[in-house]
């Protein structure tokens, strides 16, 4: 990423177009998301990000037991080990937007 936009946003060079920067960025992510659901098959390992609540779960390993439909936003997650109130093995339905692939 250009440390340079960055510095620019934060000196308020874009101010007058922030919304149509948030809004850009909300219509990324959603590409990125979805993308990633489609690449998310049984049998992936999966890590929680730090955008995972409750905050225990942030970095908590799983594996994808059930894919995203085409399109879909969310896939059912099995805990590899027991965090929090969840046990390992448990079922966890969860959007792509709080997990990600772990390097194999």
């Amino acid at each position: 990423m250009s440390d340079q936009l960055l510095d620019d946003i934060i000196g308020g060079v874009h101010d007058d177009g922030l919304d149509a920067i948030n809004e850009a960025v909300k219509e990324r992510r959603a590409v990125l998301n979805r993308r990633m659901a489609a690449n998310l098959s049984v049998g992936t390992s999966v890590r929680f990000t730090r955008e995972a609540s409750p905050k225990y779960l942030q970095g908590a390993l799983a594996t994808v037991m059930v894919a995203a439909k085409s399109g879909g936003k969310s896939v059912t997650i099995s805990l590899d080990e027991d965090v929090g109130r969840f046990n390992a093995g448990r079922s966890i339905r969860c959007p792509v937007s709080i997990i990600e692939e772990v390097p194999s």
